[in-house]
């Protein structure tokens, strides 16, 4: 370790040391508790930006934020980035950039696409990649794949020979967009089962989560189905999956340590975010992770992959991602956002409009065919309108109409 190195990581600590001494200590005057966990993390935020680091000293102080408890993660991010789904998407965005670079991408493709069954089968190799980012989502949220997502099916193109805007692109895109976001539905615990639970609640309405896990297999069928589909109902070329079939004998690349350091990070990220559903609550550990959140947890590992030196530099350079950080994404976040919240706000009325237009309609319907039109309406919504409130105006319009559709559970 140079002595440059050395220095940063003393700096940090004595960062940590500074806010847990000051918060140690007695209150006085009207400071309360929370006030002396502030006053500790302010001084030694102050302390990182003049002796540390600008971003590094930054990204650890909006850590101590969200695990002292003064604030919740939430509130942290709502007052520094104005939406926790903007700032999680920067740190995955760098990690994304990161994954680029270190050619991750191309490292896990291969893997992937030299299993045993798949070769010489290129829907199983497509099956695979879909189902990769399903259990992705299940680990951790939808957003968080679809982050993952991108700079892997760069990959996959390249290494592929893939044509942008063939068939078997926007198919297989498609399918991995799906797998993302059904990811979010697969179990009871996940964020949007448990809403479904509250609308239903709140409506009067019983549930027994445990009867939800049916979800799991029936979105590994309908994604099943999907390639089904593909391949033959469609009849999709699927033959440049072959490309990445090895030749017999050829050796897998060696991993440099870096690599090896930041999948080892990459691991321990998704990790960390399976440990919320599965840790019993009364845990001192699980009490931490849970105040932290997704967002805290994705800091904390920001925090370390800034700090962390392998081969000479971090294993979060940003100056050196800033090139192949997805920027447009934030742009179109800065723009979707506000719009779609425009959109769904009951001063412009649309919400109101669609539940007096289609609630009488859908009363009089049978159940398979209320199911899909329902499904429908609320799939074609999501273009235009935010997808949680589209989900929560659906679940308790039909909630509300419940009573007056025969045949309807």
């Amino acid at each position: 370790m140079d002595n440059q190195y050395q220095k940063k990581l003393l700096h940090a600590v004595i960062m940590f040391v500074i806010m847990i001494v000051i918060s140690l200590l007695p209150p006085f005057g009207n400071i309360t508790k929370y006030g002396m966990t502030a006053i500790g993390i302010f001084i030694a935020t102050i302390y990182g930006w003049i002796f540390l680091d600008l971003t590094i000293a930054s990204v650890i102080s909006i850590f101590a934020l969200c695990i002292s408890g003064s604030m919740s993660t939430n509130e942290v991010i709502a007052a520094g980035f104005g939406s926790y789904i903007g700032a999680i998407c920067i740190v995955f965005l760098f990690i994304a950039a990161a994954v680029q670079q270190l050619d991750i991408g191309g490292i896990i493709i291969d893997w992937m696409m030299s299993l045993k069954i798949s070769v010489d089968r290129p829907w199983i190799k497509a099956a695979c990649f879909i189902f990769a980012f399903y259990f992705v989502s299940i680990l951790t949220i939808s957003n968080v794949a679809v982050v993952m997502a991108i700079p892997l099916f760069y990959s996959l193109m390249e290494r592929s020979g893939m044509k942008p805007h063939s068939p078997f692109c926007h198919a297989l895109f498609g399918g991995v967009a799906f797998a993302c976001f059904a990811g979010d539905a697969a179990l009871p615990f996940k964020h949007a089962p448990l809403l479904y639970f509250s609308c239903l609640e709140s409506a009067g309405i019983s549930v027994n989560p445990g009867k939800y896990i049916f979800a799991f297999p029936f979105i590994c069928v309908m994604l099943i189905m999907y390639i089904l589909v593909c391949k033959y109902i469609f009849r999709i070329d699927a033959s440049c999956m072959k490309n990445l079939d090895k030749p017999e004998g050829k050796k897998n690349v060696s991993l440099s340590e870096r690599q090896k350091v930041f999948l080892g990070f990459l691991a321990a990220l998704l990790i960390f975010m399976l440990l919320p559903g599965i840790l019993p609550q009364n845990w001192i550990i699980a009490v931490y992770i849970n105040r932290l959140g997704t967002t805290g947890i994705a800091f904390m590992f920001m925090a370390l992959m800034l700090l962390i030196q392998v081969e000479g530099t971090p294993l979060l350079d940003i100056p050196k991602l800033a090139k192949d950080f997805q920027w447009s994404v934030i742009f179109m976040m800065a723009c979707f956002m506000p719009l779609s919240n425009l959109m769904s706000s009951d001063a412009v009325g649309l919400k109101q409009t669609i539940a007096m237009v289609f609630g009488p309609s859908l009363s009089t319907m049978s159940p398979l065919l209320f199911t899909l039109v329902v499904v429908s309406l609320a799939v074609l919504a999501t273009n235009f309108l935010n997808n949680g409130v589209v989900f929560m105006l659906f679940i308790s319009a039909v909630a509300l109409m419940a009573d007056s559709l025969p045949g309807v559970n």
